[in-house]
């Protein structure tokens, strides 16, 4: 018997469901980061305290972190979604 191991498996529907999940979950947390980004800059920009001027700058820089972290986590479950697609 010949193998294909070119030709991918077609994608269980247990994977379908779970990569559908995965998108609807990361595209929520990308608009929470995007959220956040907005409030810690109208803290940073109206805040009379530099202490609290440099704390959100600070979380600033982790909700970007945060962000550009789950676009790659995106790019990885589209990827793993088109596996074994026709």
């Amino acid at each position: 018997m010949t193998t294909h191991s070119h030709i991918p498996p077609p994608a269980s529907p247990l994977l379908t469901k779970l990569c559908s999940m995965a998108e609807d979950n990361t595209a929520i947390t990308m608009q929470h980061a995007d959220a956040l980004f907005g409030i810690l800059s109208a803290i940073a920009r109206l805040s009379q305290d530099d202490t609290i001027t440099q704390l959100a700058i600070h979380g600033k820089g982790l909700t970007q972190i945060l962000y550009s972290d789950v676009d790659v986590y995106l790019d990885d479950v589209l990827t793993l979604s088109m596996e074994g697609q026709p």
